[in-house]
């Protein structure tokens, strides 16, 4: 009885220590022109690709939740709206995107993308963020 009982209280402790540890992260996404497609991308603090996603847009605003992020871990978020739905994002020819796009923290750059410093947060346990699409 005496080992049953202790299993269960480590399975216990276990669990509550695993859910502390991790967290779900919620994007909401703004754009403009409710049409198309979302290219979403979460990047670790390096900015190496962790997870993509394609999302379709119904309406100006849409969402979607990555579960189980290290909380105390950096983490970046890329979007673009593919407006055509070619699957990828159009340039001008001098180089500029024709299509929206954004990053976490709602970060820009001046010429090209903003740096990586401006676009890492810290997951501290489930939270949600919100990313302009322009």
């Amino acid at each position: 009885m005496k080992d049953l009982l202790f299993t269960i209280l480590i399975s216990l402790f276990s669990t509550l220590t695993f859910a502390q540890t991790r967290g779900d992260l919620t994007v909401k996404f703004h754009v403009e022109e409710p049409s198309g497609s979302l290219f979403i991308q979460l990047r670790d603090s390096t900015g190496a690709k962790i997870e993509d996603r394609v999302l379709p847009i119904r309406s100006t605003t849409a969402q979607t939740t990555f579960q189980r992020l290290s909380v105390g871990q950096n983490y970046i978020v890329y979007v673009f709206q593919d407006l055509n739905d070619n699957g990828k994002m159009d340039h001008h020819f001098y180089g500029p995107p024709k299509e929206p796009y954004g990053f976490s923290n709602n970060a820009r750059g001046t010429m090209g993308p903003p740096d990586i410093e401006d676009e890492k947060f810290t997951v501290t346990g489930n939270m949600k963020i919100e990313i302009s699409v322009e």
